[in-house]
């Protein structure tokens, strides 16, 4: 009701993209996170919030260039560099995904999904005993699935 009176209302541009991407309505979400992009082109939740309807829309690449603007914006929070890696690591790009990802964690030491994500791309890397510092890091923050793979792979 609002947009009807200020269609370029970022929040509410927002908020709405965010309500259709949780019923699943991507395409609309999107568009909502365009217009609020235009309006303001540094808001780093709209670039996150792209980011997350291409990577979900298995588009790593458009997944990588809202990201990666996120992650350049000054004080942007850890999640950009988390989501940066994520769409470089489905890219086959496992060194720049690792850098990326080492970024999240210094904003943010106590990122367990990023210290996880970390040790499975050390893994698949072929690279486990450096895996294992990740998996204890993610594991003392309580992250899920990091007890597993600690068990899996350092025992």
């Amino acid at each position: 009701e609002e947009l009807k009176f200020n269609p370029s209302d970022v929040r509410m541009l927002y908020n709405r993209g965010r309500a259709y991407e949780e019923q699943g309505n991507f395409e609309e979400a999107k568009a909502d996170f365009e217009k609020a992009l235009e309006a303001d082109p540094t808001n780093f939740q709209v670039l996150l919030s792209l980011a997350n309807v291409h990577y979900n829309q298995k588009n790593y690449t458009n997944a990588l260039l809202y990201s990666d603007q996120a992650a350049e914006i000054s004080g942007a929070p850890a999640m950009a560099s988390f989501m940066k890696a994520r769409a470089l690591h489905q890219l086959g790009k496992p060194d720049e995904a690792l850098k990326a990802y080492g970024n999240a964690i210094s904003v943010d030491k106590e990122f367990g999904q990023a210290y996880y994500n970390r040790g499975l791309l050390k893994i698949a890397m072929k690279n486990v005993g450096d895996s294992c510092e990740d998996f204890q890091l993610a594991r003392a923050l309580e992250y899920p699935g990091a007890e597993e793979a600690y068990t899996k792979y350092c025992k």
